[in-house]
């Protein structure tokens, strides 16, 4: 699931996207448009050390408005989870040059990960990367931060680099630090379709003078995509190199596969796996999941999932999670 669509030149968005539906766009004129979500679960975990913990909740909403004056479009979306107030989100303009080459200015989402930010575009509850409440977890995929991004689309490939406020794991997953002067944060990607193959390749790099901590990061992904079958590998990897002290290393992979039986209902399959350094004997985890979903009408998905998550050099062995998730998309 990719976190964004990634324009390819000649190619549709359903051939790189998994999801089986995305926001259903509100069109006011040929100017100005809305749409949005408004998501809730009911959930189970159980980590064997510990009491089982559930939920009842709505997980998230967002409200996105995308103003288009060619050639200048600009995007604003206002943002709410279960653990936070609403927060501004997207905050960006992009301005179309031509010739496939866009530059954008702004508050916007990493190049980087596999699986989906918005959960209307992910076909399970939780991440490959994330095991469960209370269990190990690595580094994982960086989410929003401020700067200035070019992108360049061709016949099969985009390409893209952006210089950023900060790309790292410390900061909030809707902003970035917000300061250049101890350290700015760079990113660059560039995908390419061959046949029924995308393939992803993605780099990261911080330099925080203020903590004295450089991040790197890379993440490479490909997917297979089929008539009603979808198949994708990624694989992960982040280091924090303190300038004092040891490095931190973490990766994480999935495979990935979803077959559609028909418009109303799905089947996603689900491996993952991990390892964290400065967790104790430097910790594992292998995550299995299962999720199936339903249509119910086109603004309308309801999503299961169980996983099973087995852990090595922790004081527990085992975690189960299960979930029903309610998508209501406009």
């Amino acid at each position: 699931m990719t976190k964004h669509v990634i324009p390819l030149g000649g190619i549709t968005a359903a051939a790189v996207i998994l999801a089986t539906s995305a926001s259903a766009e509100i069109k006011v004129n040929d100017n100005l448009a809305f749409s949005g979500y408004i998501v809730g679960s009911a959930t189970m975990a159980d980590l064997d050390t510990s009491t089982t913990s559930s939920t009842l909740d709505v997980d998230a909403m967002k409200l996105t408005t995308v103003a288009k004056f060619a050639p200048v479009t600009g995007t604003l979306s206002l943002y709410s989870s279960s653990d936070d107030k609403p927060v501004f989100l997207d905050a960006f303009a992009t301005y179309d040059a031509g010739n496939g080459l866009t530059i954008t200015g702004g508050k916007f989402l990493s190049w980087l990960g596999y699986e989906a930010f918005d959960p209307v575009n992910m076909t399970q509850i939780t991440y490959g990367w994330n095991t469960l409440p209370g269990g190990m977890s690595v580094i994982g995929i960086p989410a929003y931060h401020s700067g200035v991004k070019i992108e360049s689309t061709g016949d099969g490939y985009t390409a893209g680099f952006a210089v950023l406020d900060s790309n790292n794991y410390l900061t909030p997953y809707y902003k970035g630090d917000g300061h250049l002067d101890h350290g700015a944060g760079f990113e660059a990607y560039t995908t390419f379709k061959s046949g029924n193959f995308t393939t992803f390749i993605g780099a990261a790099y911080d330099k925080d003078d203020w903590v004295d901590l450089a991040t790197y990061s890379g993440d490479i992904w490909v997917q297979y995509s089929a008539g009603s079958n979808t198949f994708a590998a990624e694989l992960c990897y982040a280091n924090q190199d303190p300038k004092t002290g040891d490095n931190t290393a973490s990766y994480f992979w999935l495979l990935f596969a979803k077959h559609v039986f028909s418009d109303k209902f799905a089947l996603s399959g689900r491996v993952a796996g991990g390892n964290a350094d400065g967790t104790p004997a430097d910790a594992e985890y292998l995550k299995g999941t299962i999720a199936p979903a339903w249509t119910i009408t086109p603004n309308l998905e309801i999503v299961g999932e169980v996983s099973y998550t087995t852990f090595d050099g922790l004081g527990y062995d085992d975690g189960l999670f299960a979930g029903l998730q309610a998508r209501f998309k406009f």
